[in-house]
């Protein structure tokens, strides 16, 4: 994930949302939540977990 302020300019240069790399993940959904003291982004998406085969996982 990337996060970018107003002007474009990288924030975040990049981090790694899902542990999981192998297999497929599918369905993503980002949505930020209140700032109380800083952003806060929920990820939500479906695929292979941490030992499961399929699931939804959030982070």
């Amino acid at each position: 994930m990337h996060l970018f302020d107003g002007s474009g300019a990288a924030i975040i240069d990049s981090e790694n949302i899902n542990e999981e790399l192998l297999g497929r993940q599918w369905n993503p959904t980002v949505t930020q939540l209140m700032k109380v003291d800083g952003d806060r982004f929920l990820v939500i998406w479906s695929g292979n977990g941490l030992g499961y085969t399929a699931g939804v996982f959030t982070r």
